[in-house]
């Protein structure tokens, strides 16, 4: 079972956009540029991100088994110590009136906090839809980018424990964790943020393309 590990002086650099105050935490490396078969976790990734237009088909039961499995480690690797926390899920590239949609997140929180007490919440909410960080070709989001499309609900600001914690699936660049971050910081700017990741990207090196 994979536990948490934390970004440090090591691995920030594969991560362009955190700064080295920031605490992120990840529970598997995702390798960039490679298949399903390469390896467990990439399977896991690229069938938990698997299209929610394909929900008719019968290889989407690999995202609902993705979800479960991702929410049992989530759950294990944070080991129970929910009281102090609130749990923020990073809002997805479309918006939720997108028939694309995904909430994938809520529904990994949702598995993973079934029959104990979890603080979670969809705090920050996305305006708009934004262009996919991963599609090919496509420049990337810069923060400024994200943060003029997220909004805090105000409805769900009562009572929010000392420590938010977000939660995404892949780490890349860093730039949805910390157009989160700063939102949440000037909403609460008390309030420690950490960020949580189901993976964190690596690229394979030249040796290893060999």
């Amino acid at each position: 079972m994979p536990s948490l590990s934390q970004i440090d002086e090591l691995t920030i650099g594969d991560h362009s956009r955190l700064a080295p105050g920031d605490l992120c935490y990840f529970l598997r490396e995702y390798t960039s540029g490679q298949n399903y078969s390469y390896s467990e976790t990439n399977s896991l990734i690229l069938n938990f991100k698997k299209s929610v237009l394909l929900i008719d088909s019968p290889s989407y039961r690999y995202k609902v088994q993705a979800i479960n499995k991702l929410a049992g480690e989530l759950r294990e690797a944070l080991g129970g110590s929910f009281g102090g926390i609130t749990l923020v899920p990073i809002p997805p590239s479309r918006a939720k009136v997108d028939p694309e949609y995904d909430d994938r997140l809520i529904r990994l929180l949702h598995e993973m906090t079934q029959h104990i007490t979890v603080d979670y919440r969809e705090l920050i909410v996305q305006t708009e839809t934004t262009r996919s960080s991963h599609a090919s070709g496509v420049t990337r989001l810069t923060v400024p980018e994200l943060i003029d499309v997220y909004t805090i609900d105000e409805s769900l600001v009562q009572n929010i424990k000392d420590t938010i914690v977000t939660i995404d699936d892949v780490l890349t660049a860093g730039t949805h964790f910390k157009a989160a971050q700063y939102i949440l910081s000037q909403r609460f700017p008390t309030h420690q943020i950490i960020g949580v990741f189901l993976a964190r990207t690596v690229r394979l090196n030249d040796f290893e393309l060999i």
